[in-house]
């Protein structure tokens, strides 16, 4: 079974727009992400974009991409559609790690894609614990004892009605068989998806078995103009970064 790294990009992002062209320290923010996983156990890896604009980034960089129709609803209908392009057989498995993740830990892929291959799950999302509260930019995660996904929410789950619960975030990186990434995109948007604009709660509605590994390493979704400010200061520790890719 081979791994294949998808990084879905677009320019029209609502909250930051032109987010994966950001600079942080010296290179496009998409830079960043595919840097890290060209270093993790992914056998290949590409930026996959509707916009010229990041294929020419590409291009500047040396990193292989696939350009996809311009206009797709989110990252996982992007990835499918790329996943065509490249011919990806059905058995084989899609990483895709959103390019808004610039800090994604090669070694937390590695251990993501092992878990993966060593059980028969239609999909991995990783998590972490955040101190955020009423933060509708990150999406919140309840799981079950077995560390399985029971919902998503842009507010704060579970409550703290009755105590100080420590809240999950979904990681904008999803594993799946390609077969698995078809079907979800098959299927259309519920009312729940569109009003919490979550796309991950379309497998969740529909039956599939989502679980979960918990990422421990410093990382943050890029999806504002603090959120970048942040990230940069992070990199600026970052020893994998320091090392140079």
């Amino acid at each position: 079974m081979k791994v294949y790294g998808l990084i879905p990009c677009r320019l029209k992002s609502k909250r930051l727009p032109e987010k994966p062209l950001k600079i942080i320290k010296n290179y496009p923010m998409l830079v960043h992400v595919y840097k890290r996983l060209e270093k993790s156990d992914c056998d290949e890896v590409y930026i996959c974009t509707g916009d010229v604009e990041v294929a020419n980034v590409c291009k500047e960089y040396n990193l292989k991409y696939v350009l996809t129709k311009k206009e797709h609803e989110n990252g996982t209908e992007r990835c499918n559609e790329a996943a065509s392009i490249l011919k990806i057989k059905n058995e084989d498995s899609v990483l895709n790690v959103q390019g808004d993740e610039p800090l994604v830990d090669p070694g937390e892929i590695n251990l993501l894609i092992s878990e993966f291959k060593k059980n028969k799950y239609d999909l991995i999302v990783p998590f972490s614990y955040t101190n955020k509260k009423n933060d509708t930019n990150e999406v919140k995660v309840v799981t079950d004892k077995f560390g399985r996904y029971l919902y998503l929410s842009r507010n704060d789950i579970p409550s703290s009605f009755r105590g100080n619960m420590k809240l999950k975030k979904q990681i904008g990186v999803f594993i799946y068989p390609k077969k698995i990434l078809s079907e979800i995109v098959a299927i259309s948007p519920s009312e729940i998806e569109i009003s919490e604009s979550i796309e991950l709660l379309r497998a969740i509605e529909n039956g599939y078995v989502v679980n979960s590994i918990e990422f421990k390493n410093k990382l943050i979704s890029v999806d504002t103009e603090n959120d970048l400010k942040k990230a940069t200061e992070l990199m600026e520790e970052d020893l994998l970064y320091k090392k140079g890719y």
